[in-house]
């Protein structure tokens, strides 16, 4: 949220006379907040990695034309939805929503299954 946003959502409260200032404070300390429970959140930490690194992958890869990050800003959806992590628009124009994932334990555990029947034959 900016400080912008904020300061328009509070304006309507029974603080909208408070001072820039008083609002600046506010607006610090719920950052502040978010961002504490987020450094403690290994999993959101691990999330934002594994979209780093694929981002990083379709970068260094460079058949594309955009690769643009879709799941960031407000949105206002009508029911249930969820928001993929990238558009990749592809050199002959091909059009990918992405949704990042990392499932380390199916990955094992389809790799182990291939090395066992590998061996097993």
């Amino acid at each position: 949220m900016t400080f912008y946003r904020f300061s328009a959502a509070s304006a309507g409260s029974n603080e909208s006379r408070c001072t820039i200032p008083r609002q600046a404070k506010l607006f610090l300390d719920s950052i502040r907040t978010s961002v504490e429970d987020a450094l403690q959140n290994e999993a959101l930490q691990h999330g934002q990695r594994t979209q780093n690194m694929f981002e990083a992958l379709i970068v260094s890869l460079g058949a594309y034309k955009l690769l643009k990050t879709e799941d960031t800003g407000i949105v206002h959806p009508e029911g249930q939805f969820t928001s993929p992590d990238f558009r990749l628009i592809l050199t002959d124009g091909t059009q990918w929503l992405i949704d990042v994932n990392f499932a380390v334990d199916a990955i094992l555990a389809a790799m182990s299954r291939l090395f066992l029947s590998a061996i097993s034959t």
